[in-house]
């Protein structure tokens, strides 16, 4: 029985793709010219949806021809890295906007994951995906947090979260529907819902 090397093994070409764009920042077009023969490339797109890394596939194949790219992937993947774009900065706003008031009214914050988390690892917003904002507050300010974020316009999604977060989560939810407000976002007419976690 041959046995393939565990770099290999179960991958499947469009994977191996991605992961090489990932991998290599100056990836030589001549290099990648012998991986994009055999590449389904609407599988491709999905697992570079799934997996959430489409800004920084974006990045690497935006310059190449149609030759190694089609046009489509190319498209769509530029679509989805504008759009990307908007939502980082709308969700820096909405941070900057919460933590402001925390911080005036005495609560300390930490911010995990979301747009602090792409700014130190790339040094750009856009660079990562993130659909909501996590903030770690000390305990003994979860009752004021909650009347604040309720004054800002925030919604909890249960209304005995307060006693959930007491007795065994230490997580809370809270929601607020905005528009994204731009003109050429395909988002632009939709409601936008946006999680704020704490725990």
């Amino acid at each position: 029985m041959l046995i393939q090397p565990i770099d290999d093994f179960g991958q499947t070409n469009e994977l191996k793709f991605m992961l090489l764009l990932l991998k290599r920042k100056e990836t030589m077009p001549e290099y990648l010219r012998g991986h994009v023969s055999q590449i389904d490339w609407d599988a491709f797109l999905d697992l570079v949806i799934h997996h959430r890394v489409y800004p920084l596939i974006y990045l690497r194949i935006k310059n190449m021809g149609e030759d190694l790219i089609p046009e489509r992937v190319t498209s769509n993947l530029h679509k989805l890295y504008k759009n990307n774009t908007i939502m980082m900065m709308q969700l820096t706003r909405e941070m900057c906007e919460i933590c402001r008031t925390l911080t005036e009214s005495g609560i300390r914050t930490l911010q995990l994951k979301g747009p602090i988390l792409a700014l130190q690892l790339y040094g750009e917003l856009s660079y990562r995906t993130s659909k909501d904002l996590d903030l770690l507050i000390d305990g003994s300010d979860v009752a004021k947090t909650t009347a604040i974020l309720h004054q800002l316009g925030y919604q909890s999604d249960q209304t005995d979260q307060f006693i959930f977060w007491e007795k065994k989560s230490h997580h809370m939810f809270f929601f607020s529907s905005g528009k994204v407000n731009t003109s050429r976002n395909s988002l632009a007419s939709q409601p936008q819902y946006h999680k704020l976690s704490f725990i």
